[in-house]
C-alpha cells in the first residue's frame, strides 16, 4: 500500500465546458423539467425524493467508469445530461439509508472481497501510475451495492460530490480501490479529514463522480448542510469545563506546553470545530499562545509515536470511532508528560505556509498529531505525508489545540559533522553522503528509470550502498531539522519541483547542482525535488521535478515494489566513513 497519495493533482488543462456561474455564486439553480433520465435510481428525502445514478459515470453497467476528474469537469458532464452533481448530504443518504444505520452500502459490518478496494498501488506515487489499470468495471463487484441498487458507492473510485466542507465547493467521497476498508464507508469522514489537496479544478487520479436529479432547486444551504451538521454534532458533544492553565509541561528551560487538548483538563472532551483564529484567541485570554509546529514536535518528542518508534495498538486514540476524554489513553504520553500529541484531536499551530507556492487558494496553517479517525500512518509526532495543513478559516469537528507558553524556542545551529569522506560525499554524524544524486558529478543529469535492485547495484559497483531512510533525511533537513533542505519556509523555484521547474524556462529533471540554492546545511545538493530517490528500507524520498513542494519535504516519502520503474525515480548513495 502506498501511504503518501498527496501530489496526485494536476492542473486542468481546460478542455471541459464551461458551467454556469450561478453554481459558484451559491444561487439556486432550476433543473430539469423532463422528469429524471433513465438509470437512476429514486432516494427518498425529508425535503422531496431525489435520483442518483445507478452507477459512476458513464453510468453504464460493465463499462469502466473515467478517472483523473476534475470537480468542474464533473458537474459539467453532469449538466450536459440535464443532471447535476450530487451534494454529501444525498451521496451519504443513498450510501447510509435514509435512517443512517448502514456504514458500508450494503450493511453496518465490512465484508471482504464485497467491493474494489485494497489494492496496492503499483508505483511510488499517483504520478507515476495508469488508474485504468486498477479501476473495475461498473457493476463487476456485483454483491457491491445498497438495497436501492445504487452500485459502487464505497471504493473503486473516489466520488466528486457538492460539499463546501472546506470552502472549495467540492469533496470526495466513497474512497478508492486503494483505500483501506475504514476509511472507505458512507460516514464521509475519510473526506472531511482536514488538509487542502482538494481543488474543484484539479485533476485527482482517483476521483470518478456519478450525477442526481431532483425536482427542487439546489443552492448554497443543500451544499453547506453537510458541513454545518457535522460541526454541531461536535459542538454538542463537547465540555464546557473552563480552561486550566495551570497544566503545563516544560519543553524547554522558559517554554512550556499545555499537558492536554484544550481547556487542558483531564477526564473532559477536548474543544474542536474552531478555525486557527478562534484558537489563538482563546489562547491568548489566558495570556498564551498557539505552539509553533517545531514545538508541538518537540512536545510529542524524537521518536515517531509519543512511546517510540514501534506502533502499539490502543496506546493513543487513533482509528477509532469518536474523540475520547482527554488522558483517557494512559500509554499516550510524550517524554516531558504531553498527553494525546497523537490522535483524538488534529492540533493547530501558528506555522502558517506559503499558500499560493503550494497551489492553495485559502490561506494555510499547519497542523499536527492526527485525530481519532486517522490510522496510526499518520498520527505520529511528525507531519511524513508531506501536508500537515489545511485552511485556517475552517473549523473541523476533529481540529482542536492546546496552547504554548514563553518564548518562540529557536532552532539551533549546529557545526557540520567532519568525519573522513570520500571527496565526492558530504559527512553526516555517523556516515558519508553522496553530494549529489547518481552517479554524483556536478552538471551531469542523474540517472532515472532505477528499480530499487538497480539502485541498489549501482552503488555496490561504487563500493558504497543505499542510505537508511533516517542517513538520507539527516542529510536533507540537517542536524538543525529543516523542513526542506534550505529552511522551515517554502521558497519557489529553490529547487527543481513543481513549484520551482521555471529555472531558465526549463521542465523536467535537471543536471545536478543546476539550482545552486537547493542545498542541506550539510552540503547535499537537490535532496528536495529532481528525481526520488531509492532508500535501503525500499521508501522514495525527496520527490521529483513534477511534484508538489509538499513531497520535496525532508520528512515526506513514498513506498514502492522493489520492480518499480520510473523515469523520476533515481538513488543517491552512503558510505561508512573511514
Amino acid at each position: 500500500m502506498i501511504i503518501v497519495l498527496l501530489s496526485c493533482l494536476e492542473p486542468v488543462t481546460g478542455d471541459s465546458k464551461p458551467l454556469d456561474p450561478r453554481y459558484f455564486r451559491g444561487e439556486p439553480t432550476p433543473p430539469s423539467n423532463d422528469g429524471p433520465p433513465p438509470n437512476m435510481i429514486r432516494i427518498e428525502n425529508q425535503e422531496s425524493p431525489f435520483w442518483i445514478d445507478t452507477y459512476e459515470y458513464p453510468n453504464e453497467s460493465g463499462a469502466t467508469p473515467i478517472s483523473s476528474t476534475t470537480f468542474v469537469q464533473a458537474q459539467s458532464l453532469c449538466l450536459s445530461e440535464g443532471k447535476r452533481l450530487c451534494t454529501a448530504s444525498e451521496w451519504r443518504q443513498a450510501c447510509q439509508g435514509s435512517e443512517k444505520k448502514r456504514r458500508f452500502s450494503y450493511g453496518e459490518r465490512y465484508e471482504e472481497g464485497r467491493c474494489h478496494l485494497l489494492r496496492a498501488l503499483p508505483s511510488g506515487h499517483s504520478s507515476m501510475m495508469n488508474p485504468e489499470d486498477q479501476i473495475a468495471k461498473s457493476g463487476e463487484k456485483e454483491r457491491c451495492h445498497t438495497p436501492d441498487g445504487v452500485h459502487d458507492l464505497v471504493g473503486n473510485l473516489e466520488e466528486w460530490v457538492w460539499d463546501d466542507w472546506k470552502g472549495l465547493s467540492g469533496g470526495l467521497e466513497g474512497g478508492a480501490w486503494y483505500t483501506f476498508s475504514q476509511y472507505a464507508d458512507c460516514s464521509g469522514s475519510y473526506s472531511r479529514q482536514p488538509d487542502y489537496r482538494i481543488s474543484i479544478d484539479r485533476r485527482i487520479f482517483s476521483a470518478g463522480f456519478r450525477c442526481c436529479w431532483s425536482n427542487y432547486d439546489i443552492n448554497q444551504d443543500h451544499k453547506s448542510q453537510d458541513a454545518k451538521q457535522r460541526l454541531e454534532e461536535a459542538k454538542k458533544n463537547q465540555s464546557d469545563t473552563p480552561y486550566n492553565p495551570n497544566n503545563e509541561v516544560s519543553i524547554s528551560a522558559e517554554t512550556f506546553i499545555d499537558q492536554f487538548e484544550y481547556p487542558n483538563q483531564a477526564n473532559v472532551i477536548p474543544k474542536s470545530a474552531v478555525d486557527a483564529k478562534e484558537a489563538v484567541s482563546l489562547c491568548e485570554q489566558h495570556n498564551k499562545r498557539l505552539c509553533m509546529a517545531h514545538e508541538w514536535e518537540i512536545a510529542c518528542g524524537d521518536s515517531r509515536y509519543p512511546y517510540g518508534d514501534q506502533y502499539i495498538p490502543s496506546a493513543c486514540a487513533v482509528n477509532i470511532n469518536k474523540v475520547e476524554p482527554s488522558g483517557r489513553f494512559f500509554g499516550c504520553q510524550s517524554p516531558n508528560g504531553a498527553m494525546d500529541m497523537v490522535g483524538n484531536l488534529w492540533e493547530w499551530t501558528a506555522t502558517e505556509l506559503n499558500a499560493p507556492a503550494l497551489g492553495s487558494t485559502t490561506p494555510l496553517r499547519e497542523i499536527r498529531g492526527g485525530s481519532w479517525f486517522v490510522d496510526h500512518r499518520k498520527s505520529t509526532c511528525q507531519g511524513t505525508d508531506g501536508y500537515p495543513a489545511t485552511n485556517e478559516n475552517q473549523a473541523f469537528p476533529d481540529v482542536g489545540f492546546r496552547c504554548c507558553r514563553g518564548p518562540i524556542i529557536q532552532r539551533k545551529t549546529y557545526p557540520k559533522p567532519n568525519l573522513k569522506c570520500p571527496k565526492d560525499m558530504v559527512s553526516g554524524t555517523s556516515f558519508c553522503i553522496d553530494q549529489f544524486e547518481y552517479p554524483n558529478k556536478k552538471n551531469v543529469m542523474p540517472q532515472g528509470g532505477l528499480t530499487y535492485q538497480q539502485a541498489r547495484s549501482y552503488c555496490i559497483q561504487k563500493n558504497k550502498r543505499l542510505c537508511s531512510k533516517n542517513e538520507w533525511i539527516e542529510a536533507c533537513q540537517g542536524l538543525e531539522g529543516y523542513r526542506w533542505p534550505y529552511g522551515d519556509t517554502y521558497e519557489p523555484n529553490r529547487c527543481v519541483d513543481a513549484g520551482g521547474n521555471t529555472i531558465e524556462g526549463q521542465s523536467g529533471s535537471q543536471p545536478s547542482g543546476h539550482a545552486k540554492g537547493c542545498v542541506s546545511s550539510l552540503g547535499a545538493y537537490d535532496m528536495s525535488g529532481n528525481v526520488w530517490e531509492w532508500t535501503a528500507e525500499k521508501t522514495l524520498q525527496g520527490g521529483g521535478w513534477n511534484l508538489s513542494a509538499g513531497l520535496g519535504q525532508c520528512q515526506a516519502q513514498a513506498h514502492a515494489k522493489e520492480s518499480f520503474q520510473a523515469g523520476e525515480v533515481g538513488v543517491r548513495c552512503c558510505k561508512d566513513p573511514s
